[in-house]
């Protein structure tokens, strides 16, 4: 798949008309972790990523608020 291809696939959370392009992010784990992640996963590693930073974005800015 083309970045193109996987820009347009993923979803409005991650891509918008305001920041279109993605941007890669590479970080080195343990196998076990990497394993438990393509195992909850299900095949969608990048989309699961995608979705476990923005949550975590997300608590850690409302503990900043509280």
């Amino acid at each position: 798949m083309s970045h193109y291809e996987e820009q347009k696939r993923v979803n409005g959370r991650f891509a918008t008309e305001a920041e279109p392009s993605l941007s890669k992010l590479t970080v080195r784990v343990p196998p076990s972790l990497r394993a438990k992640v393509e195992q909850m996963a299900n095949g969608k590693v990048a989309d699961w990523l995608r979705e476990a930073i923005a949550e975590k974005l997300e608590r850690e800015q409302q503990n900043l608020s509280a």
